[in-house]
């Protein structure tokens, strides 16, 4: 027996023991009865039914007269299960309702029912869920309410499976009878489900009713039935149209509780209904309360005592942010009984009136429960006490009286009120967070929108016992309270916090100065006298007894037990206010101004003063001891003026005192020497007070002492009255002595007054204005030849032009009239200086203005007769000593301008001698005319020309014309100059300077002579300037004698410059070209290229001859020299060779030992003679596969090729790798077969072949029948495929052999007696790169060697890469590429044209192999193939020795006559290549960055370096350059690579100085494998070390820094370091140089690290550079080098944006 059937059998005997124990027989009993025994067993069961029938049939009856609701009767039943498993599993218990036209389906996940449940459901009226707080049904009906919608219910739980079934006229036995019923299907275990079938039976109508009235009750529960359950935290129902298909769902409703937070509950509500869902939350502050000694409910069955306690559950709606939701709610039996218009929900377990629609009102359990409703409430209202928000709207849930229902509830409405009063609910306004300090509703009072001000809070501070609440109280919450006990603050409240405020030291009536506080106070402090209060007249009183008066003296005061009466600020009758200090009690005026304190202060009793009493009491204030202030003095003078018609006599003011200008009170009728400081530029306050030390006129005057009336009484001087009334000021200077000007001349007119003194002295600037000003008052009192007037005469005054100003004496002064104006400014600038008075106010017109007449008659500042000429030569006088420095003279022109009108006027003059005469004079020979113009001038301008600043001359430093070069030092060429600078001036100025001055022609080869020597001893470095001194000696015509001279010049004195090394030769240490470096000799033809002709005829400098290198390459001091020297003299020899001839002994040089040779391993580099056992690297893979074994000439292998002359002049070729290295190689014979693309049989482009050989006149088609021979040749050879190809190869050196075995070889080409066959790898990318480098080499090699000699032909390049494009192209474009490239025609059929390949394989699946190839103008190698083979033996296998180049061995040629290679050129032009599609472009752009750097210089600092390069049509540009297939990140990596190449190829080939060392390993950076795309860079590899810069290199002799000081980067001083390194950053960039780039944060600080002008370190170990490569891939490539970017950042060329390190380079 299954598991499964021994639970089912154990569950079906559990069930038939409860049949049993109901009293049925036993089945097998039952049948071994006779028919007696059976009759008497059935009137028996028939007496038993009947006693127990009763029962049942009461259980029946109560059954359909019921108004329970099943649907709640099985909530219920849900609820009172166990859901301790569901919990310890983590799941949330539920319970569902699926509900069927016919049928009920009830699941949940309870614990399961047990043998206690199952009996318990078959009695009647008990249940094994004693204890429960819950709903047990009507009557004892409980569970079996179910049979009023269903006429059989099914039950599943834990194995059990029975039914019970009851119908209406049934007795009733059915519904307490259970059946057993086998399971229809599987059933969770921890699943329980009840299945109700609807009646069936009765009228149709009835029955459809009916289960409307079901699905009514399963829609219509409530979603807050949830609160008051506490086990089942989710329902749902579910509507089905179909009970046989469970699919068909028509509405769904799902009901969940959170309880997570304590005191709250979230319902959620869920409506599913067809393609809608609505969704709906409502929250909850519950409390909880249990009631104890309650009586029990006649309707339900307790034990013992359990009736006694029942738990009540009052829910407040709320919304998710805590506030009150009011509502009308329901009060709960744990079903909805009856709403009420409470705004809480109320759950009891109340005893309900039959219809379920109310409570029982007189019954004793519920009058129980009402206490408790009350004490709940209460205990809820505390609860939200301690919420942050509820504490300040709990009272919206307080019931009104109105609210009430019935007598039960307005008890409870009432006890509620009463309750509320004793209970500390109100939160204080001084504490708002412990419940501790709550106050009861009665000890708080409202204050009211009046005793608050515009903020919302109280005017005055609370006192104890404080009485104001918490603001956080709304009005309308605060409101609903009044019936509760709450009060407004009354009146005496209000005092007695104005008094106790008023005795604070920060009292807020007297500190507080804002308007609409006082006015909110004053309406407030009011109410007693406006309205009718209570005990109005103590109240008045006790306000007029408070110090709320404010005096101007800022004592506070009130109106009642003083002496003195308070006044108001203005005297009675006027607009005037009441002097300050005097012994009168005045209100402060700003209190005033308040329209609602003013009437306060009325209320209280302030009055005002009249006229007549506050002048008495200002007269006595004076005639004692006093002190104040100026402003309150001012206010005295202020009153009296304003009411000076109440003067009594003109000495009342004799008394008065006024301050000075130093702060001291003062008679004014004392003193004759007062006045009144005024905004007059000439008045005694602007003239007279001290001035700040300064370089201006007027500047650190001491200042002359007077006494002035206070500025503060006339600054806020008052007005008239009226219009009658004089002014302020004209009363002061009438009643106190004060004078209104500064006087000209002294008392008695004898002498200039002291003030007239010092304002010449020390107001210069001024004076003028001054004595324009007073002249017509003062004029009079002058004698025209008196002594004053002469001492006016000599008084120094300042003059002004063009911003500059000095001292000239009053008699000697012009005014800046048009007619002279205008002539100095045609030709000064505006700041030079010309003694013009300097006046503060313009004049008012062009000529003499009227308001200088006066002066001018006694003063003559008009227009004085003077020369043209000579003021024109004043002028130029001017200009010079104003511009010194003529680099700095704006403007030149005007200095043209000028000569050009001096000469007008000779032409204009009557003697035109004499004039000439005049400014010769001047300009030879400058006069002395003025003080000002001391200096000795010089007048001649001598412009800007090249670096050459301009400058002055005199007449003998000029010549008309000279060299251009030659304005620098000792002559100037004005011809050159001046038409330069000023073409359209040039005819005219040479009449000026030749006829007018007298200037020499021309110059002498002497005079240039001289220039150079000036340019040598000064110490210039100006290689341009030297230049055009030499060109200008070339094109001068000199005679022999004059040459003969010149030459011994040259010879004899050091007159020929080096450029940048600074240094000076003489003709006879001078070489005019050298490809090679001559010790102490310089060559020329560098520096001078377009001199030739000059250096070589005229000054007799030698050209460097082959014969010149060959004797030093030959001499015994050679070895001794930098081996960098040596290698540049080798490659300069070979040069030589090419276009001189190779007549030289190579001997000599062989046995020197010049030869740079590279040992293996770390041995480094060493100098030998040419015998030395070393090879000469020309194929990258040869020489890389004996790097670490053999001995290298030390040239790299585009050097090599430079050397190829020299090489074989010495006859050194048979060291060449492609010579020297044998390659044996093997194939597996046993895997050959016949290659599987018909693309690849050679044999098929036969006729393609033979037209190449042709064209490229190959020995093995001399004629016609060479060329069928050779034809049926290659077209009966085989192309077969093979598993493995091997190689070993063998250089020999010194007598040993080196040896590196190679597993894997491209190439096999075997030639005996049946035929050609070409053996290639099987593997298909190995095939690809055969077909690209290795076969077509050697298929040019075969073709071009002599089939009976074996003598090679040498390989076109062109051959090689028609060749190549052959073998990759589809046999129908053959002809057209062939015709393209120039290739002949034969006259020769070729057999295969109709097809590819001749087996009938389409051209698409023919091309597989070589799908998508493309051509390159770049060789992946540049080597011809490697391998020929020999026979076979044995073993399948063969090996045949050969020499790398092709060759066969003499033992092979012995033996194999038909086919042999051929030496190939020591440096085979570049060969085309396919490429794959996706690296193809980013090829060519490595290949065309190498291009660019190979023709590159080292930039200077001054510019960025461009190197053009033409581009190929189809080089792919728009920025991504063919790369668009890369995402942005392997873009950016990849030109970053091309970059860092760009940079590494520069400084890789770096001459004169070459960086010792400097090799693959100092490129560092973790992108440099990108490079490996580049074929001879295919071996670089990814740099796994820590990167700490792009490149780094330690310069270890000082070639880097040396280059860097030359170029200008950095200062000599470098150069003293023993060792300096250098960490090199790479920046690339397709665009612009000015494009942003960026810096890690790492790289940041590195930057700052190795600044060399770090203050924080004195010489940083590195030094820091960034390599700005700009427009890569563009045809013009640009470099810029950033030497120290830390300093350049902070100089401003580099900007820096924080965080990102974003850098931008700014000029």
């Amino acid at each position: 027996m299954t598991d499964r059937s021994s639970v089912l059998a154990d569950a079906r005997a559990r069930v038939a023991k409860v049949r049993e124990d109901l009293g049925f027989p036993k089945q097998d009993i039952w049948d071994s009865l006779n028919a007696v025994q059976r009759e008497e067993w059935t009137r028996l069961l028939r007496i038993k039914d009947g006693m127990i029938a009763a029962s049942v049939k009461t259980l029946a009856q109560n059954l359909y007269t019921s108004k329970a609701r099943f649907v709640f009767e099985l909530l219920q039943n849900a609820e009172d299960n166990h859901y301790k498993k569901a919990r310890k599993r983590g799941e949330t218990p539920w319970v569902s309702f699926h509900v069927y036209p016919h049928m009920i389906v009830q699941e949940c996940n309870e614990d399961g029912f047990t043998e206690a449940n199952l009996k318990a459901i078959c009695a009647v009226g008990q249940s094994s869920k004693h204890g429960h707080q819950g709903y047990v049904g009507e009557k004892g009906i409980g569970f079996k309410s179910v049979f009023m919608a269903a006429y059989r219910v099914h039950i599943q739980s834990r194995g059990l499976s029975f039914s019970f079934q009851h119908r209406v006229s049934d007795t009733g036995l059915g519904m307490v009878t259970p059946e057993w019923q086998d399971p229809q299907d599987d059933l969770e275990e921890q699943i329980s489900r009840i299945t109700l079938l609807l009646h069936d039976e009765g009228d149709a109508e009835e029955l459809a009713r009916q289960r409307a009235r079901i699905r009514a009750q399963f829609a219509e529960i409530h979603d807050t039935i949830l609160l008051f359950l506490k086990k089942l935290d989710q329902i749902a129902v579910v509507f089905h149209d179909d009970d046989e298909d469970e699919g068909k769902v028509t509405k769904r409703i799902t009901f969940t509780i959170n309880r997570k937070e304590a005191g709250r509950r979230v319902l959620t509500k869920l409506t599913s209904e067809g393609d809608s869902t609505a969704e709906e939350t409502k929250y909850y502050h519950i409390t909880q309360q249990v009631v104890n000694g309650l009586a029990g409910n006649e309707n339900r069955v307790y034990t013992e005592t359990e009736h006694a306690s029942s738990e009540i559950t009052l829910a407040f709606p709320l919304t998710m942010d805590n506030i009150p939701v009011l509502h009308d709610e329901w009060v709960f039996a744990f079903l909805p009984v009856q709403k009420t218009r409470f705004k809480f929900l109320i759950q009891a377990d109340f005893v309900t009136q039959a219809n379920r629609q109310g409570i029982v009102v007189d019954s004793p359990r519920n009058e129980g429960l009402r206490h408790g409703i009350i004490d709940a409430f209460i205990t809820a209202i505390k609860q939200m006490c301690k919420h942050p928000s509820l504490r300040f709207q709990w009272m919206r849930y307080l019931p009104k009286p109105d609210d009430t229902i019935d007598s039960y509830w307005s008890y409870v409405i009432y006890q509620i009120t009463e309750r509320i009063q004793d209970t500390r609910v109100m939160v204080p306004r001084s504490l708002q967070s412990s419940t501790d300090t709550f106050k009861l509703i009665e000890e708080c009072a409202i204050l009211g929108p009046r005793g608050l001000d515009n903020l919302g809070d109280p005017l005055l501070r609370d006192i104890d016992p404080g009485v104001y609440l918490s603001d956080a109280y709304q009005g309308a919450d605060l409101l609903l309270l009044r019936s509760f006990g709450l009060r407004n603050i009354s009146m005496p409240a209000i005092i007695a916090r104005v008094k106790w405020d008023l005795a604070q030291t920060d009292s807020r009536i007297k500190s507080i100065k804002d308007q609409d506080w006082h006015s909110r106070m004053a309406k407030l402090l009011r109410a007693p006298f406006i309205r009718n209060l209570p005990n109005r007249e103590k109240l008045q009183g006790e306000i007029r007894a408070l110090a709320l008066l404010p005096l101007r003296t800022g004592r506070w005061r009130s109106n009642l037990g003083y002496q003195k009466a308070v006044y108001y600020p203005k005297v009675a009758g006027t607009d005037l206010d009441i002097p300050g200090e005097l012994d009168l009690d005045v209100v402060c005026p700003s209190s005033t101004t308040n329209k609602d304190r003013k009437e306060l202060f009325d209320d209280i009793g302030v009055t005002c003063a009249s006229v007549t009493n506050v002048r008495n009491v200002l007269k006595k204030f004076y005639q004692g001891s006093f002190f104040m202030k100026v402003s309150q003095s001012a206010c005295h003078l202020h009153f009296l003026y304003h009411t000076h018609h109440e003067a009594m006599t003109p000495l009342e003011y004799t008394s008065i005192h006024i301050m000075s200008h130093k702060a001291k009170f003062f008679i004014p009728a004392a003193h004759n020497n007062i006045y009144v400081r005024d905004e007059s530029p000439y008045g005694p306050d602007q003239l007279f007070q001290p001035t700040p030390a300064g370089d201006l006129f007027g500047d650190g005057s001491p200042g002359f002492e007077v006494i002035y009336v206070h500025g503060y009484y006339l600054r806020h001087a008052p007005s008239p009255l009226n219009g009658d009334m004089e002014s302020f000021k004209d009363w002061l200077h009438r009643h106190f002595n004060v004078r209104r000007y500064v006087p000209i001349a002294d008392a008695e007119g004898k002498t200039l007054s002291e003030a007239c003194r010092y304002i010449a002295t020390h107001r210069s600037e001024r004076f003028m204005g001054f004595l324009k000003e007073n002249w017509a008052d003062e004029s009079h009192r002058f004698d025209l030849d008196g002594d004053t007037l002469q001492e006016l005469r000599n008084t120094l005054v300042l003059c002004e032009r063009g911003g500059q100003t000095d001292l000239f004496a009053l008699e000697d002064t012009y005014l800046p009239l048009d007619t002279l104006r205008g002539l100095c400014d045609r030709f000064l600038l505006r700041d030079e200086m010309f003694p013009f008075l300097r006046l503060q106010t313009p004049l008012s017109d062009g000529t003499l203005p009227l308001e200088w007449k006066d002066l001018d008659k006694i003063f003559h500042l008009g227009m004085k007769e003077l020369d043209l000429v000579d003021f024109a030569l004043e002028i130029l006088r001017t200009i010079e000593l104003n511009n010194e420095d003529a680099a700095s003279l704006d403007i030149p022109k005007r200095v043209v301008d000028l000569y050009i009108f001096l000469q007008g006027k000779v032409l204009e003059s009557g003697n035109q001698e004499k004039t000439r005469d005049k400014i010769r004079q001047v300009i030879h020979r400058p006069p002395l005319t003025w003080s000002y113009f001391d200096d000795i001038i010089e007048y001649i301008y001598i412009p800007q020309n090249g670096s050459r600043d301009a400058r002055w001359a005199n007449a003998d430093q000029c010549v008309w014309q000279a060299p251009t070069g030659a304005s620098t030092i000792t002559l100037n060429s004005l011809s050159h100059l001046y038409s330069q600078n000023f073409r359209s001036e040039a005819g005219q100025l040479s009449a000026f300077f030749l006829d007018t001055l007298g200037i020499r022609r021309k110059c002498t080869w002497e005079d240039i002579v001289d220039e150079i020597k000036a340019i040598q001893s000064d110490g210039i470095s100006d290689l341009d300037a030297v230049h055009r001194l030499y060109k200008f000696l070339d094109s001068l015509a000199l005679d022999p004698v004059s040459r003969g001279s010149l030459r011994t010049a040259f010879i004899k004195e050091e007159l020929v410059y080096g450029g940048e090394q600074g240094e000076w030769y003489t003709t006879t240490k001078c070489l005019w070209s050298s490809p090679t470096r001559i010790r102490s000799m310089l060559v020329v033809q560098p520096l001078y290229e377009d001199l030739g002709e000059f250096f070589v005829n005229l000054l007799g400098v030698e050209t460097q001859t082959a014969k010149m290198v060959y004797e030093k390459l030959t001499a015994e001091e050679t070895p001794r020299l930098p081996m960098e020297e040596i290698k540049d003299t080798i490659l300069a020899f070979s040069s030589l060779l090419a276009s001189e001839g190779s007549f030289y002994d190579p001997k000599p040089v062989l046995e020197n030992n010049i030869f740079p040779v590279r040992l293996p391993g770390p041995g480094g580099r060493v100098l030998r003679n040419g015998k030395e056992g070393f090879a000469i690297w020309d194929r990258k893979p040869l020489g890389d596969a004996f790097s670490d074994q053999g001995k290298f000439l030390d040239f790299s292998m585009d050097l090599v090729r430079d050397l190829d002359r020299f090489i074989e002049w010495a006859g050194l070729e048979n060291r060449y790798l492609s010579q020297a290295v044998k390659d044996f190689s093997a194939v597996d014979y046993s895997s050959t077969r016949v290659v599987t693309s018909p693309r690849l049989l050679v044999q098929s482009k036969a006729h393609a072949l033979i037209r190449i050989a042709v064209t490229y006149n190959s020995p093995r088609v001399g004629n016609a029948h060479d060329q069928e021979a050779l034809y049926r040749y290659l077209r009966e050879s085989e192309t077969l495929e093979t598993s493995k190809i091997t190689s070993e190869l063998h250089l020999h050196q010194d007598g040993r052999v080196l040896k590196v075995e190679k597993e894997t070889a491209l190439l096999h080409i075997r030639e005996d007696d049946s035929g050609l066959k070409i053996y290639i790898p099987e593997d298909e990318v190995d095939q690809e790169t055969c077909f690209r480098s290795k076969l077509p080499q050697r298929l040019c090699e075969w073709l071009m060697t002599d089939p009976d000699t074996q003598i090679p032909s040498p390989v076109s390049a062109q051959a090689v890469m028609a060749v190549q494009g052959v073998l990759g192209a589809r046999h129908r474009s053959l002809r057209a590429i062939l015709d393209e490239q120039g290739i002949l025609d034969i006259d020769l059929a070729d057999e295969d044209e109709d097809g590819d390949g001749g087996d009938g394989v389409t051209d698409e699946a023919s091309s597989q192999n070589l799908r998508g190839w493309t051509y390159d103008d770049h060789d992946g190698e540049s080597s011809p193939s490697p391998t020929l083979t020999g026979g076979d033996d044995a073993t399948g296998a063969a090996a045949t020795p050969s020499s790398r180049d092709g060759r066969e061995t003499d033992a092979q040629s012995a033996s194999n006559g038909r086919l042999s290679g051929s030496r190939a050129p020591a440096s085979p032009a570049p060969i085309p290549i396919l490429v794959q599609p996706s690296l193809a472009d980013y090829t060519r752009l490595l290949t065309l960055t190498v291009a660019q750097a190979r023709e590159a210089m080292f930039p200077s600092p001054a510019g960025s370096l461009n190197i053009p390069v033409r581009l190929q049509p189809d080089f792919p540009t728009g920025g991504h350059y063919g790369l668009q297939a890369f995402g942005k990140p392997e873009r950016d990596r990849m030109i970053g690579a091309a970059g860092e190449l760009f940079v590494f190829e520069l400084l890789s080939r770096l001459r004169m100085p070459s960086l010792t060392g400097f090799n693959i390993d100092n490129w560092k950076s973790t992108i440099r494998h990108y490079a490996a795309s580049h074929s001879e860079y295919r071996d670089v590899r990814r740099f796994t070390g820590p990167e700490t810069s792009d490149i780094t290199y330690d310069d270890a002799d000082g070639a880097l820094t040396n280059l860097l000081v030359v170029k200008g980067y950095m200062s000599a001083n470098i150069r003293s370091r023993e060792r300096t390194g250098y960490s090199i950053e790479v920046k690339t960039t397709t665009d612009a140089c000015e494009a942003p780039f960026y810096m890690s944060n790492s790289q940041y600080l590195m930057m700052q690290r190795q600044s060399i002008h770090n203050a924080s370190q004195q010489s940083p170990d590195r030094i820091y550079l960034i390599f700005r490569v700009y427009n890569i891939g563009r045809s013009s490539i640009g470099l810029r080098i950033l030497m120290d970017p830390e300093h350049l950042k902070q100089a401003g060329t580099l900007e820096f944006t924080a965080s990102t390190w974003s850098v931008v380079i700014r000029d």
